[in-house]
């Protein structure tokens, strides 16, 4: 399926879906990206972005102008991925997003873009980072409770793992996934792009594709 414009509503976006962008020829920065990738190894070097739907067509993303929402405008070729369990956690993910997202707008020196880790996920390996579960639970109480945590910087995937990891530190808190740490259990340090890609892709994720969509 396809959207122009008012995409969401075409392809049938829920809160919290997760799109990440293709690489446009024509566009010089997503062939870096993609390059970059390519020699880091990655099988899904032509996903260049990716950002979390939080509903009315807007999506919550970090580029180089930092922490921001932004309208579908009908222009991108996303990939579209959501959850399979955990009706709860979804939702949540975008909610924290979109508090991340206006913090920035609050906190001069919060929510930057880092363009030096931006380019070194390229080229690590992002599964399974050990540092994640020490990490997150003092990430999560910042972000939502605002101590500490006043000069943080992301980047596309980054952002959208840690929002994923924060929602789901409270989801187990609160008994919502059986079993499960993280939605999304790769190193938010390390992880582009196309590691998104490639682990929402693989059987068993919890994760599947709906579809494809101008955006």
């Amino acid at each position: 399926m396809s959207g122009h414009g008012n995409g969401g509503r075409a392809l049938g976006l829920q809160r919290g879906d997760i799109l990440l962008k293709r690489a446009d020829l024509f566009s010089l920065s997503h062939l870096a990206i993609a390059f970059g990738q390519k020699l880091g190894g990655s099988g899904k070097a032509t996903t260049v972005h990716a950002a979390i739907y939080v509903g009315s067509d807007h999506i919550a993303e970090s580029s180089t102008g930092g922490l921001a929402l932004m309208p579908l405008d009908g222009l991108a070729t996303w990939k579209v991925f959501r959850m399979t369990r955990g009706s709860t956690l979804a939702p949540l993910a975008a909610t924290v997003a979109m508090h991340l997202v206006d913090r920035s707008r609050r906190t001069a020196t919060f929510g930057g873009y880092s363009m030096p880790a931006a380019a070194r996920s390229a080229f690590e390996e992002g599964r399974e980072g050990d540092d994640v579960t020490t990490e997150i639970g003092d990430y999560a109480n910042q972000a939502l409770s605002e101590i500490g945590g006043e000069s943080r910087a992301f980047f596309c995937s980054n952002f959208v793992v840690q929002c994923y990891s924060i929602a789901s530190e409270y989801d187990n808190a609160g008994g919502g996934i059986a079993g499960t740490l993280y939605a999304i259990p790769l190193d938010h340090e390390r992880t582009s792009p196309a590691d998104l890609a490639e682990f929402f892709e693989t059987p068993l994720s919890g994760w599947s594709k709906v579809g494809e969509m101008r955006g």
